[in-house]
């Protein structure tokens, strides 16, 4: 572990209260501190005058091969959201980054620069094309079942920030190296 200090200072004509969160941003999509969630309040606020559709980010379980999938989390926060707003609409955010494991297990799937590799998975590889699709059907499978009332769709997010582009393309640097796009051409 490190230890990290932030300081700031802030100035503001009226009394204010802030809270400050360390986000881990991309998935997994951590929250390191703060003693609650903004979104609670904003699906109570958008309850109380209507609006009752929301689209959160949630992850998409992805076993390892002969394992089952663990929707614990899915679950969980489908019946938060519920909890708070009985009549949500949810159009969840699945994004389809592999896990570590998965990646450890495929160094020759994942993403390769000019400067090196990154640590996405190629959109060329079959391999991850093909065991993100079984991860995407079974989770939706699995909200159909259980909060398919609730779910009038989903979107489906891969890439950088969910937006299916190579990461860091904005900078100097060129992607597409990996030996599954090579192959794809």
């Amino acid at each position: 572990g490190k230890t990290y200090t932030f300081s700031c200072r802030l100035r503001s004509e009226q009394e204010r209260e802030i809270e400050v969160q360390i986000i881990h941003q991309g998935p997994p999509w951590t929250i390191y501190g703060g003693d609650n969630s903004p979104s609670d309040e904003l699906l109570r606020l958008g309850a109380e005058r209507g609006l009752n559709f929301g689209t959160p980010p949630m992850g998409v379980p992805w076993p390892k091969e002969g394992a089952a999938p663990d929707y614990t989390a899915v679950d969980a926060q489908m019946r938060h959201i519920l909890s708070v707003n009985p009549k949500a609409l949810v159009l969840p955010r699945l994004h389809l980054d592999a896990p570590a494991w998965w990646k450890e297990a495929h160094p020759d799937q994942q993403q390769l620069y000019d400067t090196g590799p990154m640590p996405m998975s190629s959109p060329a590889s079959e391999l991850w094309r093909r065991d993100a699709s079984e991860a995407l059907r079974l989770v939706i499978r699995h909200l159909e079942a259980e909060f398919g009332e609730h779910v009038p769709g989903y979107h489906v997010t891969a890439q950088s920030a969910g937006e299916w582009f190579y990461d860091h393309t904005w900078e100097k640097i060129m992607p597409c190296f990996e030996e599954p796009f090579r192959e794809a051409f």
